[in-house]
């Protein structure tokens, strides 16, 4: 088991591109050991994000605990997200967290042609209603309801 509390920052990420910000979402157990990150990039001309996949980088947690990770991880991207303008959000997510994304997000997913069929599902919408289900159905502990 990871040492509590879990926790959240933010780290901008240079880019080359006036009109790109991207940043990295890092969770951090009770030692302050990144455990878990996902990568964000933002166009800030078309208010439009692209989240990541994310990942455990740090094995150890139990399955509530990653569990939470992954939600601190979404919260804290979306609140970033938020404040640089953007309104919509789009992500891919495999077939094994699909459940998950279409849970915390309350979006449908969109099937993604690839050599196996139903591996990888699109998900997208308006940023303030998925950020308001998030934030509605989750505690700044990384518990869904």
């Amino acid at each position: 088991m990871w040492s509590e509390p879990l926790t959240t920052t933010i780290s901008a990420i240079p880019t080359d591109d006036e009109n790109t910000a991207a940043y990295d979402a890092l969770v951090y157990d009770g030692d302050l050991n990144p455990i878990a990150t996902v990568r964000c990039e933002c166009n800030t001309t078309a208010r439009t994000g692209f989240f990541g996949e994310m990942r455990i980088i740090k094995p150890g947690g139990g399955p509530k605990q990653t569990h939470r990770a992954l939600i601190l991880l979404t919260r804290a991207s979306l609140i970033h997200a938020a404040t640089l303008g953007v309104q919509k959000v789009t992500t891919r997510t495999s077939r094994h967290t699909l459940a998950f994304t279409l849970r915390a997000s309350a979006q449908h997913g969109i099937p993604i042609a690839t050599n196996t069929p139903g591996e990888f599902h699109l998900v997208h919408g308006e940023l303030a209603p998925i950020q308001t289900h998030l934030l509605e159905h989750s505690d700044a502990h990384g518990h869904l309801a």
